[in-house]
């Protein structure tokens, strides 16, 4: 692929569920994490550029607590556990091996909001981190 694909094609988008399998499989070899599943509710996300998978993403239910993300948001405790279902978590992401684009992991976050809010996964107004 070469380094100056034109990003305009490029497509984010739930995976099907027969995509799956290839997801996992992926995710597994190929992050530094590995994969074995996602926790909690959770969707799987693909990028594309001319139906060439260029990228992974998993985003989940956020964590009950996590102290940077909870003194960022300046939150009191009894907000917190009202809130927290606004709250997305990325889970994984991953550029695939052998893809180099330049900002090609901005326009995959920018295009997967778009698309987030678009299927209203959860709901519309959502913190990801």
């Amino acid at each position: 692929m070469p380094a100056q694909t034109e990003l305009k094609s490029l497509v984010v988008r739930p995976i099907q569920p027969k995509e799956e399998p290839q997801w996992n499989q992926l995710m597994a070899t190929h992050h530094y994490l590995g994969f074995r599943k996602l926790v909690g509710e959770s969707i799987k996300y693909v990028a594309e550029l001319e139906h060439q998978w260029v990228a992974l993403l998993g985003w989940g239910t956020a964590a009950f607590k996590c102290g940077a993300r909870d003194q960022w948001i300046g939150w009191s405790r009894e907000n917190q556990w009202k809130r927290l279902i606004f709250v997305a978590n990325n889970l994984r992401f991953l550029i695939l091996p052998g893809v180099c684009i330049p900002n090609l992991a901005s326009k995959i976050l920018s295009l997967m909001l778009k698309d987030y809010r678009r299927t209203g996964w959860r709901y519309t107004d959502i913190l990801f981190y």
